[in-house]
């Protein structure tokens, strides 16, 4: 017999974290589906060996899949009902059972910050009688401001710890701003996903032509690392990391590059992880292209676009992640700019891939290692 590992739960609210929550749920059922072919085959063949006749191979066979009708699909996909209160209080409420569940709240990015955050306290609250509680957040905030650039500011991430690491749960999200962040939890788990296979994979498919001929661009120090892994996952040693300095918050003064990089004639990816208005990557394709790059793309983890659509004007075209739940994924209309620019690089089989792997305590790591092809 298989033995079966205790049931989890994906557990969102309707809108588009429920959205992004049904896309990872259909994913591990595959991912599921696709394990258990892996384990029959084993199984049925160490069972039988070479040395029994067919009867009773089939037989095993169907014991095996007698079995797995029986337990049928581990995961379930429960909605998650937020009462609002008429001046603005909320209550969140999960429809089903969870009791000696392991759940995922698939946590909505698109939600007011101050919102963001209360919620997803009070939401694991909710299910505190489940085994264990994960915190999947596609988008985390407040993640910026990460240290005490002057007096008498908060550093927005040490307090977004101490809120989060007080539940005692399991985080899991994509590209945080400073991975040093994961020291600021203690009593949680903090664990960070990485884009950059997903997004190289995705680039080196649909675009093969610029790959032989690409510079790879952070528009500042503190993505020079995430620009260094981009560039070795798509196979080119130049990467470049600008300076900007900044007249106020969300606003660049001047970005430069290197006076010993030569763009002419090339490609370049500027690789960022959030586009707020667009400033820092608006200004880098700008730089680019005025040192003869022949043409600029951009990829933005999370895509939360403040100003609108016009800062793609200089690149052929940006990329941006589903963390951030975009308008026209409504069927709603955008700028013509953003039709044309704009494309969606899905995470769902990331996270859920992700939260398979966490479940079935296999490596989440061996994800990021680049693999060897002969």
């Amino acid at each position: 017999m298989i033995a079966r590992g205790s049931d989890y739960s994906i557990i969102a609210e309707k809108g588009p974290a429920w959205n992004f929550a049904t896309n990872v749920y259909n994913y591990i059922r595959k991912r599921e589906d696709r394990s258990f072919a892996e384990s029959r085959t084993t199984y049925i063949e160490g069972v039988c060996g070479e040395l029994v006749d067919q009867g009773e191979k089939s037989l095993v066979e169907r014991m095996f899949d007698q079995n797995r009708r029986q337990f049928g699909s581990r995961v379930n996909l429960i909605p998650l009902e937020v009462k609002n209160h008429r001046d603005g209080e909320h209550v969140p409420h999960v429809t089903q059972n969870i009791r000696g569940q392991h759940c995922y709240i698939i946590h909505d990015g698109n939600l007011n910050p101050d919102r963001w955050l209360v919620q997803a306290l009070t939401t694991i609250d909710a299910i505190k009688d489940a085994d264990k509680k994960t915190l999947v957040m596609p988008y985390t905030k407040f993640m910026r401001q990460d240290r005490r650039d002057k007096a008498r500011t908060s550093v927005t991430t040490r307090v977004l710890s101490d809120c989060l690491d007080n539940t005692g749960n399991k985080i899991l999200t994509v590209d945080v701003h400073n991975k040093a962040t994961e020291a600021l939890y203690r009593r949680s788990t903090f664990e960070a996903l990485h884009s950059f296979p997903t997004v190289t994979e995705y680039l080196a498919r649909e675009y093969p032509e610029i790959m032989g001929n690409l510079v790879v661009v952070s528009p500042d120090v503190g993505g020079g690392e995430r620009a260094e892994k981009y560039g070795n996952w798509l196979g080119t040693e130049e990467v470049v990391v600008g300076v900007k300095t900044r007249s106020a918050p969300g606003e660049i003064k001047e970005l430069r590059f290197p006076t010993n990089v030569d763009f002419s004639g090339k490609y370049v990816l500027v690789v960022d992880d959030i586009l707020d208005s667009g400033g820092t990557m608006g200004k880098a394709a700008n730089v680019a292209k005025g040192l003869g790059a022949r043409k600029v793309y951009g990829y933005c983890t999370h895509g939360l676009f403040t100003e609108g659509y016009e800062m793609l004007e200089p690149y052929e075209r940006m990329f941006i992640s589903n963390t951030i739940h975009q308008p026209y994924m409504n069927g709603d209309d955008l700028p013509g700019i953003a039709q044309d620019k704009l494309t969606i690089i899905p995470f769902d089989d990331l996270f859920g891939e992700a939260i398979f792997r966490i479940h079935n305590n296999m490596s989440i790591s061996d994800l990021f290692r680049k693999k060897k092809h002969s």
